[in-house]
């Protein structure tokens, strides 16, 4: 039996909000639910990955004391390692799909941009060229991502986009959706198939690189 998740109740409200029509996918005995949906009669597949608190974690928000360390992106990672085989059976090379993922851990941010950067696409790498002249600074050459990277031209490509699903506390609890293209995905989500006032799209950008709005 299936477990119903908070990031499950808050997505299907987020998208009666937006009257955006629904298809929950039977899923057997997994605990992440996954779902057709169709914003102005476009298909889009849809899994749902919440991240709870571990053990650290908890100790943190209970006591709200504390200092835990974790590689940026990884919970990211793994949920994106997890979601991309699900979402490959069911796009079928087809439609475009969208992992949405919930963060419910208290006081550590998992899911915000540069989070989401690090997951995607790897560990920001800098290179510094040191001048001549010991009157000049070093001033950086280069900036790419590297290491650790999800998302490449050969590997989960299935996967159209990162979304998360979050909630505006400083404007009574309304729920958003930020959307992340994957650059290398094989089937594209066009930003005007889901362009709603509460959902923003990013793509990013190759010069610097930072996630740009579009």
């Amino acid at each position: 039996m299936s477990i119903i998740t908070k990031s499950e109740i808050l997505f299907e409200k987020f998208c009666e909000e937006l009257e955006i029509s629904v298809e929950r996918i039977s899923t057997g005995d997994k605990q992440t639910p996954d779902h057709f949906i169709f914003p102005d009669n476009n298909k889009i597949v849809v899994e749902i990955k919440q991240i709870d608190p571990n053990p650290d974690e908890l100790k943190i928000q209970k006591t709200k004391k504390g200092v835990y360390r974790i590689t940026p992106g990884q919970r990211v990672r793994k949920k994106i390692s997890a979601a991309n085989p699900q979402l490959k059976a069911l796009s079928q090379g087809e439609y475009p799909s969208i992992l949405v993922v919930f963060d419910n851990v208290a006081h550590i941010l998992h899911t915000d941009r540069d989070e989401i950067k690090v997951a995607m696409y790897g560990l920001q790498q800098i290179t510094l060229a040191l001048p001549n002249t010991s009157l000049s600074e070093p001033y950086i050459k280069k900036s790419a991502l590297g290491p650790r990277k999800r998302f490449t031209e050969n590997h989960n490509t299935s996967t159209s986009a990162v979304a998360v699903l979050y909630e505006d506390y400083a404007n009574a609890n309304a729920l958003n959706l930020d959307v992340y293209h994957n650059s290398y995905a094989a089937v594209k989500l066009r930003p005007d198939a889901l362009r709603y006032k509460s959902i923003k799209h990013f793509t990013l950008s190759d010069a610097l690189p930072e996630w740009k709005e579009v």
